[in-house]
This record gives C-alpha cells, structure tokens and sequence, in this order.
C-alpha cells in the first residue's frame, strides 16, 4: 500500500465514521476502485478503526471521566443494552452481509439519507436519563447500521431525535453508544486477520494519523451542523452517492 492511498484510507474513514454518511460504505467503493488486496485492506481498516476509537474517546473525554466520577452504573448498563441489539445481528449476519450484492450498498445509502432528513427534532431529554426502552429503540435502529452503506451515526442520531432526546445530548449519547461497538468490530476483524495480518509500518502509521485527525474533525462538524439543523447537506449527498453506486455498478457488472 503507497503511502498515499494509505493517507486517503485514513482521512475517509476518520471522517465518515462520524459524519452520517456511513464509513463502511465508502471504504467498500474505496476498495473496489482501487482493487485492493483483501487481506491488506482488512489490516489497515482495522489500524484506522482503532484511531477512530481514540477519536471519540478524545472527544468525549469529560463525559467518559464524569461517568466514572459519578460510578454511573445505569448509564453504563443502559449503554450495554443499546448495544446488544447490533452485537447479535452483527454476530449472527456477519457472513451473509459481506456477501450482499453491490447495488445494496447504494440501497444503504438511500436509507442513510432519508434518516438524515429526518432529523429535525429537538426534544429536551438528557443523555444520562434514556430509559431502557428508549435506548433499546436506539439499539434497533443502531443494529440496521450493520448493512454496509447504512451510517450507524445518523440511524442513532435519528433514534435518539425521536426519542425526545436534546439535539447535542443525542450526539453524546450516539457516540457514547459506538464506543463498545468500535471495539467489538475491531476485536473481531483482528482476530480473523491475525495469523495473516501483513502491512508495512510506515503506511500504517501515516493511515492511523490521518484517521484520528480527522475523526475529530468530523465529530465537531457534525456537532456544528446537527445543531443548525443542516444533515440535509448529508442528505443531499448520500442520494447522489447512492444513485453514482448504483449506476457504477450496474454499468460495470
């Protein structure tokens, strides 16, 4: 891998991890344009995956240290059960999703715009008091996230809209949420490579930067817009991004 594709591998997923317009999504069409090897892809996904996790650790750094501060035991236990949902069907369904047909990856990123339209609620609940219901009904839309082209942040913040939830305490609590899953995806694509993981350090290191640096760029973006009200911007270009997806791939079969 060149160092320079390494660096766009890096800022795409950095990005589109937390814009709402689906990392995986956009890593897929990265990785057919360029026809990467499968078992090198898979390595440095899971390095800038990784970098995408310390992103919103970074991010979210007073939140995460008040919870432990105050030994939030619900919150922590809402969270574990806003992620089961994602964990079985990502557990359950892992083989058959890699396994979709192209065109569904532009299906998914429909469905991601039309959650981004549908973002405009602004309730007045706080993060730290979503009932268990209301976070298994975060959980479920989290869950649908696991179709590749489907953003797991604008499903959540969606959910988390409707659920009457404070527009900026709806960003804390998605981004509370893909903490676990961040780990659990990228625990389990390490295991899966780590008797054939090969890369080259200095590519990986250059990916990892790039990642992180622009993971937390996106974060405060998305913050910046969801308060404004303006996801229709991601909207608009999840509906090309879909239509170029689905065109490419029926001209190309």
């Amino acid at each position: 891998m060149t160092l320079w594709l390494a660096l766009i591998l890096g800022l795409l997923q950095g990005l589109t991890e937390f814009l709402p317009v689906s990392s995986s999504g956009h890593l897929f069409l990265l990785w057919k344009v360029f026809n990467l090897q499968t078992e090198k892809f898979v390595t440095y996904a899971v390095c800038v995956h990784l970098a995408t996790l310390l992103a919103v650790l970074t991010f979210l750094h007073k939140e995460i240290l008040l919870i432990i501060k105050q030994k939030d035991i619900r919150l922590v236990f809402v969270l574990f059960v806003a992620t089961v949902p994602a964990a079985l069907v990502g557990i359950l369904l892992k083989e058959h999703l890699e396994n979709l047909p192209p065109y569904a990856i532009g299906f998914s990123f429909f469905l991601s715009g039309l959650f981004c339209l549908g973002c405009k609620e602004h309730g007045e609940g706080k993060y730290s008091s979503v009932t268990l219901f209301k976070a298994l009904f975060v959980g479920a839309f989290q869950a649908l996230a696991v179709l590749p082209g489907l953003s797991r942040s604008g499903s959540t913040l969606f959910a988390s809209l409707k659920s009457g939830l404070l527009r900026k305490d709806a960003v804390i609590f998605s981004f509370l949420l893909s903490i676990p899953v961040i780990i659990g995806a990228t625990l389990f694509d390490a295991v899966k490579i780590a008797k054939t993981a090969e890369f080259e350090l200095a590519p990986l290191l250059i990916g990892m930067a790039a990642s992180y640096i622009s993971a937390l760029f996106a974060l405060k973006l998305l913050v910046r817009f969801l308060l404004k009200g303006r996801l229709l911007l991601f909207a608009f270009y999840l509906f090309f991004l879909s239509a170029f997806t689905l065109l490419y791939f029926s001209l190309s079969d």
